[in-house]
């Protein structure tokens, strides 16, 4: 069986609920949940860094504690935490979708208790992530290529992402000037 464990965000409702809806104000959770709802897990799980583990459906109030400014012992007691909650739940294979402050401790303790685990967007950027969790919605981007001889060809092409943040264009026209050096971004629509 296979569970997937998504990290919590700062931003939350102002009011007791579950877990899952607590966190939806975030527009990256709420993708994340989406595209982990979509992949075929058995259940999936929050990693909440006052909680601990969380059931989707737990309710909770809100709070705000961040594992950015917990010092290392302070992340390795809420990794050992959790990987005893892991464990407890006898999950003994979890994809995690969390950033290295929730990964760096726990992981390995999870490795000590045989639990299988992976992560399946490890060393992607925030653009990809949310070009990962969003593959349904499109920019067309305009460009042209230049040959050495300053010869121009025009054509277009669709990139698959659904926000369009200025952060997120920079991303994508970074991509295509770093993988398509001779490729000049003309406009982005």
């Amino acid at each position: 069986m296979m569970y997937a464990l998504i990290s919590c965000t700062k931003l939350k409702q102002e009011y007791s609920c579950s877990s899952r809806e607590l966190y939806v104000k975030s527009a990256l959770f709420s993708k994340a949940v989406k595209y982990i709802e979509q992949q075929g897990y058995n259940d999936w799980f929050i990693l909440s860094a006052k909680y601990g583990l969380l059931s989707k459906d737990e309710v909770i109030d809100p709070y705000d504690v961040t594992l950015n400014n917990m010092k290392a012992p302070e992340k390795k007691e809420w990794s050992r935490k959790v990987a005893d909650q892991i464990l407890s739940l006898n999950l003994n294979s979890v994809d995690v979708y969390a950033g290295m402050n929730y990964r760096k401790f726990l992981l390995p303790l999870l490795d000590a208790q045989g639990i299988k685990w992976s992560v399946p967007l490890m060393g992607k950027g925030i653009g990809i992530v949310l070009i990962t969790f969003s593959p349904h919605s499109f920019f067309r981007i305009k460009y042209a290529s230049y040959t050495p001889h300053y010869i121009s060809y025009r054509f277009s092409c669709r990139v698959s992402i659904r926000s369009s943040t200025s952060k997120t264009i920079r991303t994508i026209e970074a991509c295509v000037n770093r993988f398509f050096p001779y490729i000049g971004i003309r406009s982005i629509i």
